[in-house]
């Protein structure tokens, strides 16, 4: 395979990876000598993410001209700088354009680099199957869409099934292809029918005699192209509109699509789009007489279809488990290019964004009407009974599938959300999350002067390292990308909108400690003799604790606006992290005052100086203001501030020690408790209660009160019973239901009953099992109300940030020459470029990519809490740590098996692993450091006591060179109780052995292995 086809080279398995990988050498000795690599035997590496990440064993460097390159360590040679040729070369992969290695690799770090391969070629393998998948599912929307044309135009809908059945002896035959891993990346039977199914498709004028390749997209598949390659040349190509090939069609194409991108300032990426690939396949089929829609064509018939299309796709998708999972329905108000707007989204376990409406409020406000109550809750009741009139499969309504409503905190909008509670006996109305606690971050930074002081340094460190000061920013890039890895981590520009992008600025900026440090200490920056006292700021321990424990102490709201911000289903941790938060708060806030109290006053000085040549914000970067996604109406503000207002009178007298005083502390909780009654709701309660997260159930039985049991109690009047049910039939049912819930969740608790299995809590501790998904499997089946009540819990996510986002797609689709696009296609285009990139983004491995993910884990590590808030006590990273090897210090009953004379490889291949790499002390040669040898036993052969001693190996000793001549740097050992008493010794404190006696709590290896 050549360097081209890199990009179609399909994921190896991990046994086909060995398979080839046993071309290699076998690795020469390892050598025990000071400087010298670790032994087989050492304590397992941590996995490498990057193989120029291993510096202890490549080094990279630039030649004279400037050339990078790298050395390996192990053979002493050196190559251009490739990682993935470098890989190659250590694993040993021959005919991949370099020499593999021929170094003495040990078996620990030959299967770290093994590893590494495999992980990257499976990732590989990933994506191509993901845009295979992409591919195909744009092939069908599109056919979806031309045969919904084609039935708005009263002609025959075309009969194009994608994998039918084939006719005898209509598909080509094809060898049983495999790529050079050895494993076939497709079913064979699957690709002989769409292949057959392709070709009926083709045009007549194709000469269709000649064999064809499959789909397009597929033709640069190892499977196919081996049999692609192996057609004679004059069958290779396909003969379409018998024209002569031009030899200069290529050059010509390709200039024209990059003159097109350029010429109308479009992405360079949109060459690389499948929706552009897919129809440049389709462009290859068509005849010379054929020409594009006109544009009133694209914006009136096409575009209503491809939006019907859609938005019937969006919304089966929406409705699959919905009788289970539930639906949960937001929206928000805003004002695009003067006309007040209202969009209504619906979430649910299948579809996390559902663009159900955009409503324009102009006629109605144009006749004198206001955004009240009654009529935004008038806008949402319509398609609440257009959802549940809807029939699935079986011809089943979906009644009373939506079950929860979330609006921000304007009055008019939660007064709208207990109508449709009114209207609808099933639906809760609670506050967002996402957007409750944004409020409460804009408010910290707004009201108290010891945020206004951070967001200040902040800025003054983004202006000068991060802004256009070029001399600064350019030595502060240079060690940014040192202390990451090779990437530039820069700042993010403080935001006065509502997601908390003041804070988030400030967690960049305390991950960006160490290269700042760097930075301003560095001969570069002290030449420019500029920002002193900055610099003395920088360098100020004290002003980091200060930032540290100011951040820390509103870690928990951070981490409910996170996932509130990923858009998943988390109901189960939402009243956990308001309770972490009253815990956190008032801990750390205590500590960030008493820095405060403590910094030097030219340090607060220069801090709070907003004349100094640090507070001038010179940015070329032309942030415009399309970066603000949600545009909020003037009149909701105002209705949610008197809101506001009228809450903190009725919160006042409900103030307690902690909220009561003039410092920080209090300030921030009276904030806090605020904005976070609101999210205290019944789905909150409950979902606290039902979560099997191992942490949070723990946190759940000693913190359970009256008012969770209420809000179940409230849930399952609403959610379980049936609702036809009324007076005192429906009291009993309730009763009885409510009893049956609790039997059932007395047994989840306890794990006990139908909650026995302990497969299943190992599988509640995996973070990337969603509770509800956890539900489903193991509760709602074996349970009768606790099940389903879990089920419609844990489903629902937190936020109506999605709702907010929607609107930057809506101004996109007015920007530049579509500013007088009406209103009804500026609805339809958004929900079309949404669908869009929401189908891109499912077939991406990286959920991070994701719209509106503005942070990253690895700005919250610098605040040293878990992500339940506990504190981690680890000073370094804890991938640099060797993990503990246990030592069984006991002859187990597995070892005193009976041995041929002829020893038993398999056997002493186990004692190996046992004992390789094993030290001790020997008190008969003056304490000497002994160490088992990491690759071999001693074979004594005794008639009648054929046994296995240690090869113990001391300082000196050679691996591979001949005993004879190190007779005094070996000795055998018998395992006797001498011997285990001594390593146990050996061992007693270490850190990186963990010495088990016998009888002990841990077991012999034979009660598993024999």
């Amino acid at each position: 395979m050549n360097s081209d086809d890199d990009t179609d080279w399909e994921p190896p398995s991990q046994a086909a990876t060995d398979a080839a990988m046993s071309n290699a050498p076998p690795p020469l000795p390892t050598v025990h000598a000071a400087g010298a690599p670790a032994a087989d035997g050492a304590a397992a590496l941590p996995p490498l993410t990057e193989v120029l990440h291993d510096t202890e064993n490549i080094r990279v460097w630039h030649n004279a001209s400037g050339t990078k390159r790298a050395e390996c360590n192990w053979c002493h040679k050196d190559f251009p700088c490739n990682a993935t040729k470098l890989l190659f070369h250590l694993c040993g992969v021959r005919g991949k354009g370099i020499a593999i290695c021929s170094g003495a690799i040990p078996t620990i770090h030959r299967q770290r680099y093994r590893d590494l391969l495999h992980k990257k070629e499976s990732s590989k393998g990933k994506k191509n199957e993901a845009r295979f998948a992409l591919q195909e599912e744009i092939r069908l929307d599109q056919r979806e869409i031309g045969s919904a044309i084609m039935k708005s135009r009263g002609l025959p809908e075309p009969a194009m099934p994608i994998m039918a059945t084939p006719r005898a002896n209509s598909a080509p035959t094809l060898p049983n292809a495999t790529n050079s891993w050895g494993s076939n990346p497709f079913d064979q039977a699957e690709t002989l029918n769409s292949l057959n199914e392709y070709n009926k498709r083709r045009p007549s004028i194709i000469d269709v005699d000649a064999p064809q390749t499959p789909f397009p997209s597929l033709k640069k598949h190892a499977s196919f192209k081996s049999h692609f390659d192996k057609l004679p040349k004059k069958q290779r190509q396909t003969k379409i509109w018998q024209q002569a090939s031009d030899p200069q069609a290529c050059l010509e194409m390709d200039v024209a699509v990059a003159d097109f991108v350029l010429s109308r300032m479009y992405d360079f990426a949109l060459v690389e789009d499948e929706k552009f690939k897919h129809m440049l396949d389709i462009a290859r089929r068509l005849p010379p007489s054929y020409k594009p829609p006109s544009a009133a064509r694209i914006g009136g018939e096409l575009l209503t279809t491809i939006y019907d299309v859609n938005w019937m796709k969006e919304t089966k998708l929406l409705l699959k488990d919905a009788q289970i999972f539930g639906i949960s329905m937001f929206g928000d108000g805003a004002t695009i290019k003067g006309y007040p707007k209202i969009n209504d989204v619906a979430s649910s376990v299948n579809n996390s964004f559902a663009m159900l409406e955009v409503f324009d409020c102009t006629d109605h406000m144009a006749n004198g009407g206001i955004k009240d109550a009654p009529y935004i809750a008038g806008l949402f009741v319509p398609l609440i009974k257009k959802l549940e009139r809807m029939k699935d499969d079986f011809g089943n309504s979906y009644d009373g599938v939506v079950d929860l409503v979330y609006f921000d905190g304007a009055a008019n909008v939660q007064k709208a959300g207990k109508i449709l509670e009114m209207r609808f006996p099933r639906i809760t109305s609670a506050a967002a999350a996402e957007h409750t606690t944004s409020l409460f971050f804009d408010d910290i930074f707004n009201k108290i002067d010891v945020y206004k002081l951070q967001c200040k340094l902040c800025k003054k460190l983004r202006n000068v390292f991060g802004g256009v000061r070029h001399a600064t920013g350019a030595i502060f890039k240079t060690f940014s990308k040192k202390h990451n890895h090779g990437v530039t981590v820069g700042f993010i520009k403080p935001s006065e909108c509502r997601m908390a992008g003041n804070l988030i600025a400030m967690l960049r900026v305390l991950r960006l400690k160490a290269p700042l440090q760097a930075t301003v200490t560095s001969p570069e920056f002290k030449k420019l003799d500029m920002f002193v006292d900055l610099a003395r700021v920088i360098l100020n321990e004290n002003v980091w604790t200060w930032l540290f424990m100011a951040a820390r102490g509103v870690y928990a709201m951070m981490r409910i606006l996170r996932l509130a911000d990923q858009k998943s289903a988390a109901m189960g941790h939402l009243h956990y992290y308001i309770k972490q938060a009253d815990r956190i708060a008032p801990l750390y806030l205590g500590h960030a005052e008493k820095h405060q109290d403590e910094l030097a006053e030219e340090v607060m000085a220069t801090i709070e100086d907003s004349t100094d040549l640090a507070s001038v914000e010179l940015d070329d970067d032309a942030e415009d203001d399309d970066d603000v996604v949600v545009v909020d109406d003037d009149e909701d503000d105002d209705l949610m501030e008197v809101d506001d207002d009228d809450e903190t009178e009725e919160n006042a007298e409900e103030d307690d020690g902690i909220t009561a005083g003039h410092g920080l502390t209090a300030k921030v909780m009276r904030l806090w408790h605020h904005r976070a009654k609101g999210m205290n709701h019944d789905y909150a309660l409950a979902g606290y209660l039902l979560c099997p997260n191992p942490t949070i159930m723990d946190h759940a039985k000693r913190n359970r009160t009256a008012q969770h049991d209420d809000a179940v109690k409230r849930l399952i009047n609403k959610l379980i019973v049936p609702p036809h049910e009324v007076g005192e039939s429906r009291d009993r049912i309730r009763a009885q239901l409510g009893l049956s819930f609790w039997r059932e969740f007395t047994q989840f608790t306890t794990r006990t009953g139908v909650f026995a299995d302990p497969d299943m809590w190992i599988i509640a501790e995996d973070p990337n099992v969603p509770p509800h998904e956890w539900w489903n499997t193991y509760g709602r089946i074996r349970t009768t109300v606790c099940g389903q009540l879990a089920c419609l819990v844990l489903s629902k996510n937190l936020g109506i940030g999605s709702a907010e986002r929607h609107w930057k797609l809506v101004k996109g689709a007015k920007a530049g020459q579509r500013a007088r696009l009406g209103e009804e296609k500026t609805k339809k285009c958004a929900l079309v470029h949404g669908v869009s990139m929401r189908q891109r983004s499912r077939h991406k491995e990286q959920k991070l990519k994701a719209a509106g993910k503005v942070w990253t884990d690895e700005d919250f590590e610098s605040l040293k809490l878990d992500v339940h808030c506990k504190e981690i006590i680890e000073k370094t990273n804890a991938l640099s740590k060797p993990s503990v090897r246990i030592f069984r210090c006991w002859e187990e009953e597995w070892e005193k098996a009976k041995i041929g004379p002829n020893g038993d490889a398999v056997f002493e291949a186990r004692l190996v692993r046992k004992y390789a790499g094993i030290k001790w002390l020997d008190p008969d040669n003056k304490y000497r450091v002994c160490e088992a040898h990491p690759d071999n036993m001693h074979f004594d052969k005794k008639r009648g006591n054929n046994r296995y001693l240690i090869f113990a190996t001391y300082h000196g000793f050679v691996i591979g060179k001949d005993l004879d001549d190190q007779l005094d740097k070996f000795d055998y050992w018998e395992k006797t109780q001498d011997f285990y008493d001594l390593v146990e010794e050996y061992y007693r404190d270490s850190k990186e052995v963990k010495v088990y006696l016998k009888g002990g709590e841990c077991e012999s290896e034979s009660d598993d292995d024999e």
